[in-house]
């Protein structure tokens, strides 16, 4: 299975090169503008370490540990990725510190594939 994150924040090019480069796949999308996923507050060196956010994110992390290969697609905006994407990817320092989640034995082997589409 393939999980695919789309980090644009409308309908666009970066989801219809998406939805080509996947198709006869199986796969699940996920449209990061659809989810409410909070910024990540650093809290590495609290005593506690991270508090869980009540927000979406681990519904799609749940989904992607599951997956075989990730295809995080988006748009190039000022010469980086949508801050969509890179919220939800900062959000993994969380992922990784949470023992009861294995998210890094899970990701491990996984094929990470990064879309960027120049143009919207």
């Amino acid at each position: 299975m393939i999980s695919i994150i789309y980090g644009s924040s409308r309908l666009g090019n970066t989801e219809s090169l998406g939805q080509l480069l996947l198709k006869n796949k199986k796969h699940k999308s996920f449209k990061l503008r659809d989810f409410n996923i909070k910024h990540i507050t650093d809290m590495r060196h609290d005593d506690n370490g991270f508090l869980h956010s009540k927000d979406d994110y681990y519904t799609i992390v749940d989904e992607i540990l599951k997956s075989d290969s990730i295809v995080f697609s988006t748009p190039l905006y000022w010469y980086g990725i949508s801050d969509l994407l890179k919220t939800f990817i900062s959000r993994f320092s969380e992922s990784m510190r949470d023992e009861g989640l294995s998210f890094k034995e899970k990701m491990k082997g996984k094929k990470v594939y990064l879309l960027i589409v120049g143009r919207e």
